[in-house]
């Protein structure tokens, strides 16, 4: 495990997150449209406006790989808005069920966690996007 000195801008990353600053939040996936629109003790929104066109397959549905990275974003800026200074995680699992295919819309999404435990954390309810068919 890393020392806690190697922590320091996973550290102010989270802190920028604890403080609602989707201004100053920075991801390489900003680059495919996903954006941050709030970030609160637990909570975390986002918006995916448009998807590009290397998010898409030959069929013009997207691609579950671009759009697990978009619930992974997601995911990880909730969790960390509720940890402390040092602490870290990581996503150690990951399970999609696809049941449709998704057409490129804009997607809205929120997530809420809870602390389960010191060392652990759990989602308190399940991710349900919303497509916003007006673009």
């Amino acid at each position: 495990m890393a020392e806690a000195s190697n922590r320091g801008p996973l550290t102010e990353r989270n802190r920028l997150i604890k403080e609602n600053r989707v201004a100053d939040y920075t991801s390489p996936n900003l680059a495919l449209g996903m954006v941050p629109v709030e970030f609160g003790v637990g909570i975390s929104r986002w918006v995916w406006r448009a998807q590009p066109a290397v998010a898409l397959n030959p069929f013009g549905t997207l691609q579950g790989g671009y759009l697990t990275v978009f619930i992974d974003e997601l995911l990880a800026t909730a969790i960390a808005s509720v940890l402390e200074d040092g602490e870290w995680a990581m996503t150690a699992e990951f399970k999609i069920n696809f049941l449709r295919a998704l057409s490129p819309l804009r997607w809205r999404a929120a997530v809420e966690c809870c602390g389960a435990a010191a060392r652990w954390r759990s989602l308190r309810r399940k991710w349900q996007p919303r497509a916003d068919k007006s673009r």
